[in-house]
């Protein structure tokens, strides 16, 4: 996410049937020479995919807009991954689903009946991240993409719930800067708001939690 002033006259999402957009409400981006996808553009707020094959260091980032241009510098990683969240009042838990279902990990009832529950010990869980770094094979840059494409060495690869090592059986991108991770919920966990950290190629993300009974 970009944030700043006059990147576009009012806020637009993409909804992209094949390609990925590289220019959104009159703004366009460039990060170390290569175009970025954009999903969304207001006038203060860009959000945006990296390209995949960018090399790690730092990049300049420039913003070009009808009114002219706007530069920064972007330190590139191959992988930094991050939780994708949402909160409900003073509560933030992990974009979650119990596995193969439409059933978000979540306490029971908080968006009404059978939109979710918590999860127990022995669950597959589907926990959803950003940031994970490149896959084998690679994805294809700037589509819609049809198929799941998995990391290529799953034991760099560790959740704990709780502070207990958990089981993780898939960890790839599932969708344009969507990573998808299988998890197994270890026994011996404990219930309510745990937490859930996860590391990747020794990259560690801010924790964030989940509920769980």
């Amino acid at each position: 996410t970009i944030y700043g002033l006059g990147f576009s006259s009012g806020p637009t999402g993409w909804s992209p049937t094949s390609a990925l957009p590289t220019t959104l409400g009159g703004a366009k981006v460039q990060i170390g020479g290569k175009d970025a996808f954009i999903s969304y553009a207001s006038f203060g707020q860009l959000n945006v995919l990296v390209p995949p094959d960018l090399a790690p260091g730092s990049s300049i980032l420039t913003v070009t807009t009808p009114a002219g241009n706007a530069t920064a510098t972007a330190n590139i990683l191959p992988a930094n991954p991050q939780w994708f969240t949402y909160s409900v009042g003073n509560a933030t838990w992990i974009a979650g689903l119990i596995a193969n279902t439409s059933t978000l990990v979540a306490p029971t009832g908080i968006f009404g009946a059978g939109c979710c529950r918590a999860a127990k010990a022995e669950d597959y869980v589907e926990l959803f991240a950003n940031g994970l770094g490149p896959t084998s094979p690679a994805a294809p840059a700037g589509v819609v993409l049809t198929a799941a494409y998995p990391l290529p060495d799953l034991s760099q690869v560790k959740v704990a719930i709780g502070g207990i090592d958990s089981s993780v059986v898939y960890a790839g991108l599932v969708g344009a800067g969507l990573y998808q991770l299988n998890v197994l919920v270890p026994s011996g966990i404990g219930s309510g708001d745990l937490p859930v950290v996860m590391t990747i190629s020794g990259q560690t993300a801010k924790a964030a939690t989940l509920n769980f009974q």
